[in-house]
């Protein structure tokens, strides 16, 4: 980080380009990092970044681009104002949620970027300025395909103001930059590494052992590990990447490197820790994740320290820790209020009372149940142990214990824990090849009613999983009819596309 500034350094005040390199730098620090130090210094650069790159790019495109030279910096002007727009926009939308003016940002991003793409068409430009532009337009378009999933608040508003994805051209621009030796190769890759491990399409019928998205994933990876191996960014994707493979021991031993990296650079290694602790719930290790989410909740500097403290409540009430466990989630959405989260506040509320089965809602909120690993055999232990003794729900799913009446049990909070349970015993039993264990609870999942946003999406992965089972088994019409629910009313465009496939 202090070699990429002191690059930058000599520049910064004249040239607009190294003023978005050096915003840029701690842009991806703080986002990486979160640390509230970071947060405000990367909001200072970019406001700097983007006054200097606006006034530039209004007196590039007033000459005639009747030379090769004019015409490059025209469109390197656009470029830049274009992005230090956008890494604005991101700012605002993940750390100052002001989705007004993050809006207006990538909205001014968009038009620069697509200007840009025009001017390419005028004349000879370098490769280079080329790659640029297909990385902008790449990452942008495939951006805004993902707007009605994962935008939350910020989806209306960009859908308000005509911003319309197109996935398969985006990422054909990506792909292209990726294999480059453009300066954005690095962020291509990355992107790319997040779609085909994180967002993947599915195939139908689906083999997990032959997966193309985790053969490309996996290429992506051992290429990131290759050219940038000791990348923040890279780490931590590549860290989370083989937690969702299930190689949760390699992520483990990742992210123990990676919190050394950032102890070798004197800041507090929050995020790297996070996920260590979330390795340690995936396999049950509830001990070891609360004394990890617990150091992770003391870090002075961490912009959100609530977060660990609810996911050290979520494992406590996994320990029996009731009490305690709601206490701590109760104590964290009272932090986020004051910072004005309200997209933890949504996460997190619901389970301010009932937090039986909160941590795996987080786990399905992550992927963490997409491929095999070799925690299923704990998993679905601590899973019997819980429905029996604190959900309420017994052979008949109908009942209560001595904890759901201590605790706020609601006919909405059961069915809802009702539903996670049988989707995520269907999953595992899934995983292990169980598949009739696996058709029992998948088929109890879906004929249950989803509330919130995890249980939207376990429900209709469980129609999805259950109509490949019931494909196997030669049974085509319930597959079919599974299929044709899921390709009309899944609540993700990636489900939807994929039941259609």
């Amino acid at each position: 980080i202090a070699a990429a500034d002191a690059a930058f350094e000599a520049t910064k005040a004249s040239d607009p380009r190294a003023a978005l390199h050096y915003a840029e730098n701690y842009w991806l620090l703080a986002l990486v990092c979160d640390i509230n130090t970071h947060q405000t210094e990367a909001q200072q650069r970019l406001s700097v970044a983007k006054k200097m790159s606006d006034h530039h790019r209004k007196h590039a495109l007033k000459r005639k681009p009747d030379s090769k030279e004019a015409l490059e910096k025209q469109v390197d002007a656009l470029l830049v104002f274009g992005e230090a727009s956008m890494l604005s926009g991101f700012h605002q939308m993940t750390s100052t949620y002001d989705y007004t003016k993050a809006v207006m940002n990538l909205k001014g991003a968009w038009a620069a970027f697509q200007d840009a793409e025009k001017l390419l068409g005028a004349g000879d430009v370098d490769e280079e300025l080329v790659h640029l532009v297909h990385f902008d337009l790449g990452m942008f378009l495939w951006f805004l395909s993902l707007l009605p999933e994962f935008l939350g608040p910020a989806a209306k508003l960009l859908a308000l103001v005509g911003f319309k994805g197109d996935s398969e051209r985006g990422i054909a621009y990506l792909e292209e930059v990726a294999g480059s030796q453009s300066l954005r190769a690095p962020f291509a890759t990355l992107i790319l590494v997040v779609r085909s491990l994180y967002l993947p399409m599915r195939a139908f019928p689906y083999d997990r052992s032959t997966d193309p998205n985790v053969e490309k994933g996996m290429e992506l990876l051992n290429t990131m590990q290759q050219r940038w191996p000791n990348g923040l960014a890279s780490l931590l994707v590549r860290g989370i990447a083989l937690r969702k493979l299930g190689k949760v021991d390699e992520s483990q031993q990742l992210f123990d490197s990676m919190t050394g990296l950032l102890e070798g650079q004197n800041i507090e290694p929050a995020v790297s820790r996070m996920q260590t602790g979330l390795c340690y719930a995936k396999l049950t290790q509830w001990g070891a994740a609360v004394e990890t989410f617990s150091n992770c909740a003391s870090y002075k500097t961490y912009i959100r320290p609530y977060t660990p403290l609810f996911l050290r409540g979520l494992c406590e009430i996994q320990q029996k820790n009731d009490t305690e466990g709601h206490q701590m989630i109760n104590q964290a959405l009272k932090m986020a209020k004051k910072a004005d989260d309200s997209e933890f506040r949504a996460q997190a509320e619901r389970f301010s009372s009932n937090g039986f089965m909160g941590i795996y809602n987080i786990m399905w909120a992550k992927g963490e149940f997409a491929y095999k690993a070799s925690c299923e055999d704990a998993l679905l232990a601590s899973l019997e142990e819980m429905g029996s003794t604190v959900l309420g729900i017994n052979s008949t799913d109908r009942g209560e214990t001595a904890t759901t009446k201590k605790f706020k049990h609601s006919a909405k909070e059961k069915a809802s824990n009702a539903l996670m349970l049988n989707a995520t015993k269907g999953i595992l039993y899934r995983l292990k090849g169980q598949d009739e264990e696996a058709m029992k609870f998948l088929t109890k999942a879906t004929n249950l009613v989803p509330h919130g946003k995890p249980e939207k999406a376990a429900f209709w992965t469980c129609h999805f999983e259950a109509a490949d089972l019931h494909y196997e088994a030669g049974n085509k019409a319930e597959a079919l009819a599974l299929l044709k629910k899921t390709a009309t009313n899944a609540n993700t465009s990636r489900l939807r596309q994929s039941a259609r496939n």
